[in-house]
């Protein structure tokens, strides 16, 4: 898969092991039996203890995220921790001193949010794939507040989205509501600016990527009709990869205008967002937050 992909991925996954030690403790047993000359390699399963790193969430949110796991768990899957360990849900604007809300650290320490764009746009597409299937079993944080970021990879698919865009409206990031489980969508307009559009539900769900795992998905079903595009035929779904840094993965939804098929498709067109502590931009994205 060549070079490209093992920098990216080795990149990812060693910042995503980092932010698992941090909030976890994983022990691993391997077994390896010898059968007729052949060696195969027995995994036990790992145990994930998180440790909450913020304020936690508030009861209904933990009732609910509880219950979803609980529901979304089956017997090819560990037990998750967030059943293990309740109560370790946290915000992630809250990881500051004294719970205030601390800026996500540029990924891989570029200088801003552009040129980590810039950088992740000349990554080949399967880049994207491993890393977040590395980002399973998910964290406790839970995302609130506004992000900053952009489509990533140079997928055919994602350069037309980029070029699509340009003019109508660029997407820039996302604002979260976890309390009221709704996300608003950030668009850069000509002459007015950022402005907040495409609002969808926020929950947990089983991933498109991989069914028996999970991942936060956003669904824009009920969502208008805005800057001449229509994003109900669309679902995202992402993980994080580092505190406050999201890896996520847009899916055109089954039997609608741009997917025929009876299952969903991976559009190509992954997305990265880093947190930022912008009040004034939470206020005017989710009035809901303020």
């Amino acid at each position: 898969r060549g070079l490209k992909r093992a920098s990216i991925a080795g990149d990812f996954i060693q910042r995503g092991k980092q932010q698992r030690h941090k909030k976890a403790k994983m022990t691993v047993a391997k077994a390896m039996v010898s059968t007729c000359g052949l060696m195969v390699a027995a995994t036990f399963a790992a145990k994930l203890q998180s440790v909450s790193a913020g304020e936690p969430v508030s009861p209904i949110l933990e009732e609910y995220l509880l219950k979803v796991f609980d529901n979304l768990e089956d017997s090819s899957v560990k037990r998750s921790s967030f059943l293990e360990d309740a109560g370790n849900f946290f915000y992630s604007d809250t990881q500051g001193n004294n719970g205030q809300c601390k800026p996500a650290d540029i990924y891989q320490g570029l200088e801003d949010v552009d040129e980590v764009c810039r950088t992740m746009r000349s990554k080949n597409f399967r880049s994207f794939l491993e890393p977040y299937e590395e980002a399973y079993p998910m964290t406790t944080e839970v995302p609130r507040g506004c992000y900053l970021g952009c489509p990533v990879s140079s997928s055919i698919q994602a350069n037309l989205f980029v070029r699509q865009t340009e003019g109508l409206g660029r997407w820039v990031g996302k604002c979260f509501d976890p309390d009221n489980m709704i996300v608003a969508n950030l668009i850069q307009a000509p002459i007015v600016g950022v402005v907040p559009a495409f609002k969808g539900a926020l929950y947990v769900e089983r991933s498109w990527m991989n069914e028996t795992n999970n991942a936060w998905i956003i669904d824009y079903r009920a969502t208008p009709r805005q800057f001449g595009r229509d994003f109900t035929v669309y679902r995202d779904e992402f993980r994080f990869v580092d505190d406050g840094v999201i890896l996520g993965h847009m899916y055109a939804r089954p039997f609608t205008s741009t997917n025929p098929l009876p299952f969903g498709v991976n559009t190509r067109v992954p997305f990265m967002l880093h947190q930022v502590c912008n009040r004034d931009l939470e206020k005017r994205a989710l009035p809901s937050l303020a």
